[in-house]
C-alpha cells in the first residue's frame, strides 16, 4: 500500500464508475485505513495521507441568536415528536429522531444563511421572524447557486418545509401566508420530475454486462460469507 497506489485507485474509480474521487473521498478512505493500524492484525502499518478539510464560513454561533428562535424550534420540533397536523389538517405520525435531527439543521443553517445575506441577526426574535416571505426570499436566494439556472432540490424544499411552518405556528397574516406561497410556487417550477441524470447514469452503469450479474448473486455471495 502506498499514496501511489492510492492515485492509482482513485484515477480508475473516476474513469470507471460515477464516484466522487475528491479529496474529501480521499479522506474518508485514508481515515478508514489509518484507523485500522494497531487494531487488525497483520494490517499494515503504512500511514496513508489525509487531505485537510477545506474550512467553511459557519457564520455566527448559534448561541448567538435570539432565545426566542432557539425555544420556537425546540417548541416545534417537540410537536412533530408527537401525533401532529399537517397544513391540511390531517393527522401525521410522530417524526423519526433521524427526521428530528435534519429538521433542526435545516433550520439552524437557514438562520445563518439569514445573517450571511445581510439580515440582522437581531431581527430572528423568532420562528415566525424566519420564516417571514421579507427573510425567506432572502434566504431562498442565498441558496441559489449563482452560476445555476434552476435552484437545487434542498432549497425547493425548504420553501415546502417553510410554508408547512406557516400554517403550523399560525401567525403570519393571510398576506404573508400567499406571499410565502407565491415564493414557493415559482421553486417548484423549477423541479425536475423522475430520476436525475445522475441517478439515471448509476443505473446504466448498473444495467451494462458484468455488473448486473454481479449484483443479482451479491445476496447469495453474502449469505455464503454469513454461513
Amino acid at each position: 500500500m502506498s499514496e501511489v497506489a492510492i492515485d492509482r485507485f482513485f484515477d480508475h474509480r473516476e474513469k470507471t464508475t460515477n464516484r466522487k474521487s475528491d479529496p474529501a473521498s480521499r479522506r474518508i478512505l485514508a481515515r478508514l485505513w489509518n484507523g485500522s493500524i494497531g487494531k487488525v492484525d497483520g494490517w499494515p502499518q503504512v500511514r496513508l495521507y489525509e487531505p485537510p478539510a477545506k474550512s467553511k464560513e459557519l457564520g455566527p454561533a448559534w448561541e448567538d441568536f435570539p432565545e426566542g428562535l432557539h425555544t420556537d424550534i425546540e417548541h416545534e420540533l417537540e410537536r412533530l415528536a408527537n401525533i401532529h397536523r399537517n397544513k391540511d389538517g390531517q393527522r401525521s405520525r410522530p417524526c423519526k429522531s433521524s427526521t428530528l435531527t435534519m429538521r433542526r439543521r435545516e433550520l439552524m443553517a437557514a438562520a445563518r444563511m439569514a445573517v450571511k445575506v445581510g439580515v440582522p441577526i437581531k431581527s430572528l426574535t423568532s420562528l415566525t421572524a424566519l420564516i417571514h416571505p421579507d427573510v425567506a426570499e432572502k434566504i431562498f436566494e442565498g441558496y441559489w447557486p449563482k452560476d445555476s439556472d434552476a435552484p437545487s432540490a434542498f432549497t425547493i424544499n425548504l420553501s415546502c418545509r417553510f410554508v408547512s411552518l406557516a400554517h403550523a405556528i399560525g401567525r403570519l397574516d393571510e398576506e404573508a401566508l400567499q406571499r410565502l406561497g407565491d415564493l414557493r410556487f415559482a421553486l417548484e417550477e423549477y423541479r425536475e420530475m423522475g430520476m436525475t441524470e445522475k441517478n439515471l447514469a448509476l443505473i446504466r452503469y448498473v444495467l451494462t454486462d458484468g455488473v448486473w450479474s454481479r449484483i443479482v448473486n451479491l445476496p447469495r455471495q453474502l449469505l455464503r460469507t454469513a454461513r
